[in-house]
């Protein structure tokens, strides 16, 4: 999916978000939707010309050199470690997983003791995570995620929506008309 597919779907989970979890304040509800669509490009940071990566290029340069030399580092293994390291430190490998959420879960918690704001935090850090697992889920749309890494690199695929086709252009109509009718205030 593109990067503008992830965007809206961002802002899709972000919704959805806020109506499982009534959040009156406007403010609030402004922080989780940030964070959901931050968070729905955030998987792609290893690619340095996602868009996140073209944002963030010393962060996506820094893990892409990293992965560089892990690749290079597997050259005197045997061929089935050797593709099971290279699929973990490819794209859609272990920043595509279970493991990649509740890693960035355990940061916000454990640094929430030390931030003022809260209800701030809070919203982001849940913004975030709705975010990546909307990325994850509109990935396994296309060519598929390997959801449990490192346990396992299979991929798991859902459908296969050509990246920029039509069918990723229905994806998004629908993901903004599901933001649109969750975003409208009940009349009741």
């Amino acid at each position: 999916m593109t990067g503008v597919t992830h965007k809206i779907g961002g802002i899709a989970a972000g919704t959805i978000a806020i109506a499982a979890v009534p959040v009156e304040r406007t403010d609030i509800k402004v922080i989780v939707l940030t964070g959901a669509v931050v968070g729905s490009l955030l998987p792609d940071i290893d690619q340095p010309r996602s868009t996140i990566g073209r944002k963030l290029k010393a962060v996506s340069w820094g893990i892409g050199v990293f992965r560089f030399l892990l690749k290079i580092s597997t050259c005197l293994l045997p061929v089935k470690e050797k593709k099971y390291i290279r699929g973990v430190a490819g794209h859609r490998g272990i920043t595509h997983s279970l493991l990649a959420c509740f890693m960035v879960m355990g940061a916000f918690y454990l640094f929430r003791p030390c931030v003022p704001f809260q209800s701030y935090y809070v919203g982001l850090a849940e913004g975030v995570i709705v975010g990546m697992w909307s990325h994850i889920f509109l990935d396994m749309l296309s060519n598929g995620v390997p959801l449990f890494t490192p346990i396992s690199n299979k991929r798991i695929v859902l459908a296969r929506i050509k990246t920029g086709g039509i069918r990723e252009w229905l994806v998004r109509v629908i993901l903004l008309l599901l933001a649109g009718i969750l975003a409208v205030p009940k009349a009741f």
